[in-house]
């Protein structure tokens, strides 16, 4: 039964702060708050408020007309545009030599994208639409985060083009290529063309597709426009599992070598190769605010890890190993830890064993463990020592 209240009802006022809990819940996800958009004028308006910050915070892209298109039209959207954080470009794409292998279901849609992404290069129109994407966002003085990753995700103006999570057809047939020089060093021009400032960047390879254009990250005449960028960064995320050269490693090199106001560094590797890179690599850190170390999937030294985290004792609060293996003790690792990084506010440990890559025997797994700000830092990595398994988090 539907009760009109009265207009001098005391609660009246408190009806829009408590719509407004509820359209911001944490736990709502995007169906929810387009089924509340449709209720009534109050909520579609609070609710659309949470629904563009969840669904259009970060934009996904194809190489095609109609998804530089999308970005522009969504960038110049006098609500949605300023909500734009993250543009993300993915640097795949479509192989037509084995389009005769794939079933006819599939054919279609990966045919699409194909011509799609013919037609925009052989206009030669992408660089012109993203630049105006990017000088439209320019105007709303924010800075972005710009990624290029060849995991699929669900793109902007794709309709019709193949995208997604068909994992085990991507891999087997072999449908795409990776074109990552050519989306780097385009995404590269339009934001140095825009005059945008670039607050994150993120370089992300996961996937077995065969590179084109050798290893280079971006074209060499670019030096210049890297440098500017990486001197706005204040975060960079490194992913290169399946196409590690000397060429990306002096790439990321380049870039850290002039963020000199960093605070966030991720590095994510690819095993082995990881052991002899990170001390390449913490070597050409810079910055002295670095407060945030993410490490992944890397085969280090304790000496060498031990040496990167020392210099930046200081200011580090934050730091996570996972899939890492340890050339030394973990241990050891953690007593050093406990004694010299006075700053640590969070710290995470996951599938991290110590001891030989290749002499299995010889391992010791890390207990899985998670701290947070409320601890005491040296009390819970004393009991990680202590008893050999973390408390629960």
């Amino acid at each position: 039964m539907f009760i009109r209240s009265s207009p001098h009802d005391a609660n009246d006022s408190a009806i829009p702060d408590l719509i407004k809990e509820i359209c911001t819940d944490v736990d709502f996800e995007r169906y929810d708050l387009m089924a509340l958009r449709l209720t009534c004028k109050i909520t579609c308006e609070l609710s659309t408020q949470s629904f563009d910050l969840m669904c259009f915070t970060g934009i996904s892209i194809l190489l095609t007309r109609r998804s530089l298109e999308a970005l522009i039209a969504i960038s110049k959207h006098p609500r949605i545009g300023p909500q734009i954080q993250r543009v993300t470009l993915t640097p795949l794409r479509t192989f037509s030599e084995v389009f005769s292998s794939l079933i006819p279901a599939l054919l279609h849609q990966y045919l699409d994208r194909y011509h799609e992404e013919v037609e925009l290069e052989q206009s030669g129109d992408a660089l012109g639409l993203l630049t105006e994407a990017f000088k439209t966002l320019r105007k709303y003085d924010r800075s972005l985060c710009l990624e290029i990753s060849d995991d699929e995700q669900t793109y902007v103006g794709a309709r019709g083009c193949f995208s997604g999570a068909v994992v085990e057809v991507r891999e087997e047939s072999n449908v795409f290529k990776l074109y990552w020089k050519e989306a780097t060093s385009l995404l590269i021009k339009a934001v140095t063309n825009s005059g945008c400032t670039i607050a994150r960047l993120s370089l992300s390879n996961v996937t077995d597709a065969d590179l084109v254009g050798g290893g280079q990250l971006w074209d060499d005449d670019l030096d210049e426009d890297i440098d500017r960028l990486s001197a706005n960064l204040t975060a960079f995320d490194v992913d290169i599992h399946r196409h590690r050269s000397d060429a990306v490693l002096k790439s990321v090199k380049q870039v850290l070598l002039q963020a000199k106001d960093l605070n966030i560094l991720t590095l994510q590797g690819a095993g082995a190769n990881m052991c002899h890179d990170l001390a390449q690599l913490s070597d050409a850190v810079v910055s002295d605010s670095l407060k945030v170390i993410n490490l992944s999937n890397l085969y280090c030294s304790e000496l060498d890890l031990v040496s990167f985290l020392s210099k930046h004792r200081s200011t580090l609060g934050h730091l996570w190993l996972s899939s890492t293996r340890l050339v030394g003790s973990w241990r050891s690792l953690v007593l050093w830890i406990r004694s010299n990084l006075k700053s640590l506010r969070t710290f995470g440990m996951y599938d991290t064993f110590d001891g030989d890559l290749y002499s299995p025997t010889s391992r010791e797994q890390v207990p899985p463990c998670e701290f947070f700000e409320m601890e005491d830092m040296s009390i819970v990595l004393e009991e990680l020592l202590g008893k050999g398994i973390a408390p629960q988090s």
